[in-house]
């Protein structure tokens, strides 16, 4: 965790010229998956990190609650036509990404349409991309490219 609040904090120190997320769908233990990531300097700034720094030093915020709030409203899903719930399953990092691991709950084991309406960074951005890729065994592959004109996309198999 302490990785996490660091690599939050350095978007005052990296900034870059691209603005990009990538998101990828794909099964693990037999159940769709969704990775969502992010360059960490941007959605540090999203999530609002400086502002609730003191509290997530003191305990009293945790960043998971920061990043499953703005996740929630800014990225919709649905399965086969139906809106699903999804839960921060966990977080890897790098020196320049976050990566948010989302298990959808349920489970969803059969898919054979997958809607995504993915916001984020829009508010900050004007030039935000938001990939999505799409991985399945024994389905088709897919891929969308989602930003501020086109915020919703559809793949079907």
């Amino acid at each position: 965790m302490p990785n996490l609040l660091l690599l939050l904090f350095l978007r005052f120190f990296a900034p870059h010229p691209i603005h990009l997320s990538m998101m990828e769908v794909f099964e693990e233990n037999q159940q769709v998956v969704f990775s969502v990531t992010l360059f960490a300097d941007d959605f540090s700034a999203a999530i609002g990190y400086a502002e609730h720094a003191e509290a997530i030093q003191n305990g009293k915020t945790k960043t998971n609650d920061l990043i499953i709030k703005y996740l929630k409203s800014k990225l919709k899903l649905k399965v086969n036509g139906k809106p699903i719930n999804y839960s921060l399953s966990r977080t890897e990092s790098t020196h320049e990404t976050i990566t948010c691991i989302l298990k959808p709950n349920p489970a969803q084991k059969e898919v054979s349409k997958i809607e995504i309406s993915n916001e984020l960074m829009l508010e900050l951005f004007d030039d935000q991309r938001n990939m999505v890729q799409a991985r399945i065994p024994g389905k088709k592959e897919g891929a969308l490219q989602l930003n501020k004109k086109t915020v919703t996309g559809v793949m079907s198999w």
